[in-house]
């Protein structure tokens, strides 16, 4: 009974994790997200191109340390699966927990590092749109329009264009 109760809140907690290993297949198409979600992002917050690209810097650094951390979670979720050993199932879970806790780390660390780049005002508007956007996407995973695949189409790279008047 303990095990299956176990195993239910992980799968809770697995339904919670990060949306980008979730929703998005590829690391090809996770890199265009990104693309696109720091392009909005600096467009809708007026960065200048030397913060956007300390942004983007940043941003790809703590997304890949959450895409990692997220696919050792799953590691660990998969093997507790095949497990039958009761003092093995109390060592994973011990990892997940800390591996949870690790997710909670790094968000704290996205928040302390965008506030220290945007300041607080430009770093408020930032969470509102992270807001917005995480949450088109998922209502756009979970339902894409009639007669349109779930899947984005092939898109062109975003052009990025530099004032150089400065």
């Amino acid at each position: 009974m303990t095990m299956k109760i176990a195993v239910l809140c992980l799968g809770v907690t697995l339904a919670a994790v990060n949306l980008s290993e979730a929703a998005i297949a590829s690391e090809k198409n996770r890199s265009r997200l990104e693309d696109l979600f720091v392009w909005r992002v600096s467009d809708t917050l007026n960065l200048s191109p030397e913060t956007e690209n300390q942004f983007k810097t940043e941003f790809r650094r703590l997304s890949e340390k959450k895409a990692q951390l997220n696919r050792e979670i799953e590691t660990l979720v998969e093997e507790l699966e095949s497990t039958k050993d009761a003092k093995k199932i109390e060592i994973q879970l011990k990892e997940y927990r800390e591996k949870v806790a690790s997710q909670g780390r790094i968000l704290v660390e996205e928040a302390e590092s965008f506030e220290k780049l945007f300041g607080k005002e430009k770093f408020a508007q930032y969470l509102v749109l992270k807001r917005e956007l995480t949450q088109k996407l998922k209502d756009f995973v979970s339902n894409p329009p009639k007669g349109e695949p779930a899947a984005p189409k092939k898109m062109r790279d975003p052009k990025i264009i530099q004032d150089e008047s400065h």
